[in-house]
């Protein structure tokens, strides 16, 4: 009985038993701190994404197809070193009727599952007569490097809009 007394009162392997306690809760925490930080750096490169795409469109004074592909380039070069295979991209210029005021879509390019569900809504009072309004959509399918926090794809996507800078509304040829 004095023995078992004595081995309920050492206390020698107790930080062991604590550290081995706590060491999956650390670790969780760890990995956990790394699927955080991958979405949300992923989420930044897409505003990034967006917001250059949106500036380079609006320093035009006409695009081409051919130009539009090229600025769509720089969009994928701007989420490197993630992969590009879920990256869709998505441009409207909407013109505003000198007359009326009245939004109408000029032109759209779109690549990838890029795609803008209702320029003329999203356009509506951010300009007046004679005015034009450049929106980009950039969407991407995050997928977790570890894919322990977050196993299923996780669809981001992010609005910028631009003013066209050098002319009242770009034109694509």
């Amino acid at each position: 009985m004095t023995r078992l007394i004595g081995i309920a009162r050492d206390i020698r392997g107790l930080a062991a038993l604590e550290f081995a306690l706590i060491l999956p809760l650390l670790i969780g925490i760890l990995f956990g701190s790394f699927e955080v930080f991958s979405l949300m750096s992923a989420d930044m490169k897409l505003v990034a994404a967006a917001d250059a795409t949106a500036d380079l469109i609006a320093q035009q004074n006409s695009v081409t197809t051919a130009s539009v592909n090229d600025i769509i380039t720089a969009t994928q070069i701007t989420m490197e070193p993630l992969p590009l295979k879920p990256l869709g991209v998505a441009i409207a210029s909407v013109k505003f009727d000198p007359n009326t005021g009245n939004p109408t879509v000029d032109w759209t390019q779109t690549s990838g599952s890029g795609s803008i569900a209702n320029p003329i809504a999203l356009a509506t009072g951010l300009g007046g007569k004679g005015d034009s309004v450049i929106i980009v959509r950039v969407n991407y399918g995050y997928t977790s490097p570890l894919q322990l926090f977050f196993p299923n794809m996780i669809s981001l996507a992010e609005l910028s809009f631009a003013r066209p800078r050098l002319v009242s509304a770009i034109v694509h040829n």
